[in-house]
């Protein structure tokens, strides 16, 4: 077996801990410079921002549902 060959084997086994180094869960997009952030950080650790409070696609999709829910309501009337 040649050097490359052991290398390569080295890697694939994780010789190098780059998966060890990734963080688990989602990684998500910071909202204010767009940069990568884990699911589990306090802040970006890129611009410094906060997360918001609250999450802007469940604050829209339950005033979708408000608004679906006063259409059906004047529309059975």
């Amino acid at each position: 077996m040649g050097k490359a060959s052991r290398q390569k084997k080295e890697q694939i086994k994780g010789g190098n801990d780059e998966k060890a180094q990734k963080p688990k869960g989602r990684i998500l997009r910071c909202y204010k410079c767009g940069e990568k952030v884990s699911e589990f950080e306090t802040g970006c650790p890129h611009c410094g921002a906060k997360p918001p409070r609250i999450n802007p696609a469940v604050l829209a999709r339950v005033l979708l549902g408000i608004v679906i829910a006063i259409i059906i309501y004047i529309y059975l009337m």
